[in-house]
Formats: C-alpha cells, structure tokens, sequence
C-alpha cells in the first residue's frame, strides 16, 4: 500500500502538489490501476539466463491489495535447472496454503509423464510463481526449466501488506 503524505509543507503551492499527490494515490488505490513489468523466467536450482527473450511482457491490474498479472514470455538458450519459475510484480501475501492458482498457455516445453494439465501457482511470501503440472492418478509436479520455450500466463493473488505501518 502507498504511504500518504501527512506531513504537508508550509509552502502552499507544495501543499497543493502534495494533496494532489494524495488524491491520485488513493484514486488508484480505489479505482485501481493498469502498468506494465518485464516478467523472468528462471530455474529454482540455478537461476541462469536466456540467449535472449524474443517477447517479455506483462501487464498488471491493482487495486487495493488485489492484483492480476498476465504476462507473455518466449525465451531461447536458457542456462537455468531445476522448477520453473516466473518473476511476479508484488510479493505474494502469506496463507495458510498456496492457493493463488492461475492459468498457463505453453509451447515447446516438456511436461511431466501424465501431465493433465499445467497451471501457475503464485507461492506465499515471494515475487514468483512456480509452473506445476496436474497429472492423473499421482500429485502434481514441477514443471523442468526448458533452454527454450513460450509462456503465456494469468495469475490473481492478494499483494502482502506491510505490516509495519500499523
């Protein structure tokens, strides 16, 4: 959440600056608001790093402590291993379980022996979503890092409040 200023100058024409400050701060707060981040894709075990990202785009809309994400991602000579993961704009808030599911979209990239169908899990108290594969008759499983692949991906969560300015 956006602190608001409440400490006003005694310059008018800054206090008019900072109320409006102010105003535009709790209209998006409201009304929410749409802007634009550049999602990662990355491995759990190591990082890496693509050759390149031909498409690397994300789109969020906040209001409040709700967000939804959607993001496009088509990367090639990645050197990371382990589950996959995709960076979010706002650390997730912390429940009892990781319930923030959303949808993915993928091309070129293996899945799990089984696999059903594949969602994006937004996990508690961090900036990323895992990519988990749903697979008949067993419990889901990680999806492998790919060196290449496209995502395309939607994800709700409840951003993390800072608890300090209570």
């Amino acid at each position: 959440m956006i602190p608001l200023t409440t400490n006003l100058s005694t310059d008018p024409v800054e206090q008019r600056l900072q109320l409006m400050d102010n105003y535009q701060q709790m209209a998006n707060l409201a009304n929410g608001r749409v802007e634009e981040w550049s999602p990662v894709v990355y491995g759990s075990t190591l990082a890496g790093a693509p050759t390149s990202y031909s498409a690397q785009r994300g789109l969020y809309f906040v209001r409040g402590v709700f967000v939804e994400v959607w993001f496009a991602v088509t990367w090639t000579g990645h050197t990371g291993t382990g589950n996959m993961r995709v960076t979010l704009p706002f650390i997730v808030s912390q429940t009892r379980a990781d319930f923030f599911i959303g949808d993915v979209s993928a091309q070129n990239i293996a899945f799990p022996a089984s696999t059903t169908h594949v969602n994006l899990s937004a996990v508690n108290d961090t900036t990323y979503c895992d990519v988990v594969a749903s697979r008949s008759g067993t419990t889901r499983s990680f999806v492998q890092m790919s060196a290449a692949g496209t995502l395309f991906g939607h994800v709700c969560y409840i951003i993390k409040r800072d608890l300090s300015r209570r």
